[in-house]
């Protein structure tokens, strides 16, 4: 199973600076995608589908994450 990471608003693509939050399952990534809380960065072929392996969430998490 693919794990995608997860990180905060704010994430730098060029540099591949930011704040990573957590992993996540393809499930959960594609699940907080519809619901518009984060956007895929990265996108990956995964078993013949294409699926996002680095998010970034549209708003940011603040304070203590866990």
């Amino acid at each position: 199973m693919a794990i995608m990471e997860v990180f905060n608003k704010g994430y730098d693509r060029a540099t591949g600076i930011g704040e990573m939050l957590h992993t996540a399952t393809v499930r959960h990534a594609m699940a907080t995608i519809r619901r518009k809380a984060a956007r895929p960065v990265e996108l990956d072929l995964i078993d013949g589908r294409v699926v996002p392996v680095l998010l970034e969430l549209t708003r940011e998490v603040s304070g203590a994450w866990g």
